[in-house]
């Protein structure tokens, strides 16, 4: 029967005899052309072919062609090569799997995806596929984070979405939980059998449901382990380990070593965030004894809000500043003034720096946390998010996108991060600290400039470079007095509950800087 069948589909296929594969869909229903992938794992099944076969021969026929197939078609010899003519019963003449022939017989390339022992060719095919696949995944990832409206309700809870974490739009606090149950893998049990509400005023109720929910409305956990790699990504490049500048200059190694302290400092979970000004400077030194700090690294579990984390930074600054032999040398009531005469221009460069540098578009705290550019939000959000969204919108608009224009290097940060801080024009400052200061600054401005004119053959283009950094400077200002401004603001009307550090130096800035 099989090789029956043969015969007829060869004689219908043959081009003599006026028939190649139909092109209409009222015979396949599908185009003729398919690819040796189409076919791999697709078992040949004759009696769909026999059927094929006759409705073919019977359109055949009623086309006019006269060739209805028949049992009586002479079969080829097995002595006949591919490519020779064998005569049918008709006296036609026509090759047997020739290059013209519609239905031509495997090639080898071909055939070998049909053989049992070609395990690698069918592997290197599923990998590439699969490599096509994942790339299409982070295209579409991609263009999603693109189109985040700010203000969306988290798909979890219904809370104001911070962001697209895990793949789905959630608040902070939905991706926190998330992140924990799985870094964790803990496990919980519902009293009401897996059917409670999950919303913004009962996420906390039943963590079961809540879990499953992030579950079914897609949250990813392969996603954590991307951010673990980003994040020892990040920490390699604070590291020295990539990204490293080098610099014969004393002082820039200096301060490059404190930035690495600095960051230790800056994710860890036991630095501590002081409360006050007075305890921020009179605190024990721990700037050069970072050992512990590094132990105790924040994990991918913690997470600050945005008021937290402006407390650390000022508190870390304060740490930075007394690490300092010029700053030791002043006076109590000067090193006071100077911390608050400075501390908030420091805050807001850090805040951009530390961002990673693929993003324009939000500032990004080492833990994740994000404020966005585009945020239109009302105070009670604001409220509820302990977050100063125009400030936020300021640093990015006015230090972010700048620096990551003229692509600032590491050591043009460090130098114009001592540089906004050694300020000599705080008016309230004693004689004797404003000579000790203005000298520091002098030294640190004359390391920019020589660390330009090593980078720059050109004098020309190391003095425009020289300028536009300086320039700089008036920005991070303004930005830090709008920050100092906005906060009266929110403690006069009652808006949140900033941290008491951060407020104490927004309150106290006029009367140490301008009377």
């Amino acid at each position: 029967i099989s090789l029956t069948v043969f015969i007829i589909l060869r004689s219908l296929f043959l081009p003599s005899g006026g028939l190649s594969l139909p092109h209409s869909s009222s015979h396949m229903g599908q185009s003729d052309q398919l690819s040796p992938s189409s076919l791999l794992g697709h078992p040949v099944d004759q009696a769909a072919i026999a059927l094929q076969a006759h409705s073919l021969s019977s359109s055949s026929a009623l086309d006019g062609s006269g060739m209805v197939p028949s049992t009586s078609c002479a079969t080829p010899s097995p002595s006949q090569p591919p490519g020779s003519a064998h005569t049918t019963d008709d006296g036609t003449t026509t090759p047997i799997g020739g290059t013209n022939s519609a239905f031509h017989a495997p090639t080898p390339s071909y055939s070998k995806h049909h053989h049992a022992d070609d395990d690698d060719d069918m592997q290197v095919y599923s990998r590439s596929e699969q490599d096509a696949r994942g790339a299409i995944r982070l295209r579409i990832k991609q263009e999603r984070l693109k189109t985040f409206i700010p203000g969306t309700p988290c798909r979890v809870c219904g809370d104001t979405a911070s962001g697209i974490h895990y793949n789905v739009e959630s608040c902070n606090g939905c991706k926190t939980f998330f992140r924990r149950v799985v870094m964790e893998n803990r496990t919980y049990s519902c009293k009401e059998n897996g059917h409670c509400d999950i919303n913004k005023d009962r996420r906390c109720s039943c963590r079961h449901c809540r879990f499953k929910k992030c579950l079914r409305v897609g949250m990813d956990v392969t996603e954590l382990n991307v951010e673990q790699r980003r994040k020892r990504k990040s920490r390699m490049i604070y590291d020295g380990a990539e990204g490293s500048e080098e610099s014969d200059d004393p002082l820039v190694k200096l301060l490059m070593g404190k930035e690495h302290k600095f960051y230790t400092l800056l994710t860890s979970l036991a630095t501590p965030i002081h409360t006050s000004i007075e305890s921020a400077l009179e605190a024990p030194r721990i700037f050069n004894d970072v050992t512990t700090f590094t132990k105790a690294a924040m994990g991918p579990t913690d997470q600050h809000n945005f008021s937290t984390w402006r407390a650390k930074i000022l508190s870390v600054i304060a740490e930075w500043a007394k690490s300092f032999e010029v700053f030791s040398r002043l006076k109590a009531e000067d090193q006071f003034r100077l911390f608050i005469h400075s501390a908030f221009a420091n805050l807001c460069l850090c805040e951009a720096w530390y961002t990673p540098s693929k993003y324009t578009d939000r500032i990004v705290f080492p833990d994740g946390l994000v404020g966005y550019r585009n945020v239109a939000m009302g105070a009670e959000s604001l409220k509820d998010r302990s977050g100063l969204m125009p400030t936020v919108v300021a640093v990015i608009n006015s230090i972010l996108v700048p620096i990551r224009r003229m692509q600032m290097t590491r050591i043009e940060y460090l130098l114009l991060m001592a540089v906004i801080f050694f300020d000599p024009d705080c008016v309230t400052l004693s004689e004797s600290a404003r000579n000790i200061i203005g000298a520091k600054r002098r030294r640190l401005l004359l390391s920019l400039k020589n660390y330009l004119d090593s980078k720059f053959t050109d004098p020309i283009e190391a003095s425009c470079r020289y300028g536009a950094l300086l320039l700089r400077l008036t920005n991070v200002q303004k930005v830090a007095a709008y920050k100092r401004d906005t906060m009266s603001t929110i403690d006069t009307f009652r808006l949140m509950s900033p941290h008491p550090l951060t407020m104490e130096l927004a309150s106290k800035y006029a009367n140490i800087s301008f009377f």
